[in-house]
């Protein structure tokens, strides 16, 4: 992830494809703010279908969520955002929103 920007400044944006990163929750903050990267159109990266689809499972809590997420990371071993997410979801932190406790 080289570039994240919030969904409402992505729709400013129009060209890239983007990948749904989370709802993130910045320090001190109460409410997350969507928010996308430009998706990699590489061999590191997931394709586009396989991990949306498995955001959509993170996003309403499907329990295989975690199965998924690991099965994308085997086959794409470095994406940083499969990885982020099965490192959250390994945690049992759930659903799409991210908290940094740090700045």
């Amino acid at each position: 992830m080289k570039l994240t920007i919030s969904v409402a400044s992505s729709s400013q944006a129009p060209g890239p494809t983007y990948r749904r990163i989370g709802a993130l929750v910045l320090k001190g903050k109460a409410l997350g703010v969507p928010a996308v990267t430009i998706a990699a159109d590489d061999a590191l990266s997931a394709p586009l279908d396989e991990y949306e689809r498995a955001y959509d499972l993170m996003r309403d809590q499907d329990p295989k969520v975690l199965a998924v997420f690991s099965q994308l990371l085997d086959t794409h071993s470095d994406d940083p955002l499969v990885a982020l997410h099965l490192n959250r979801l390994s945690a049992r932190e759930v659903g799409e929103t991210i908290v940094f406790s740090e700045k």
